[in-house]
């Protein structure tokens, strides 16, 4: 967004609220594309999954020679 705002201050993606092709909404289900790959995946959502998601990513890229992949969601 930033890059396009720069470079065409007073272009019509500058001066809109949602400047086309920068939104990741709705949000890719990255879980999804990871494993397509392959890769271990892991979803966490409160505090009390994170340690033991970890864990396990840790554990399969060292001992298995995996990718892993753990998507964490943050709120306010």
């Amino acid at each position: 967004r930033h890059s396009v705002a720069g470079m065409y201050p007073d272009g019509r993606a500058a001066a809109a609220n949602r400047m086309p092709l920068t939104s990741l909404e709705p949000v890719p289900d990255l879980c999804a594309i990871a494993g397509a790959s392959r890769a271990h995946t892991a979803r966490v959502d409160g505090v009390a999954e994170l340690r033991p998601a970890l864990d396990e990513a840790i554990r399969v890229a060292t001992e298995e020679k995996r990718l892993a992949f753990v998507e964490v969601s943050i709120r306010p």
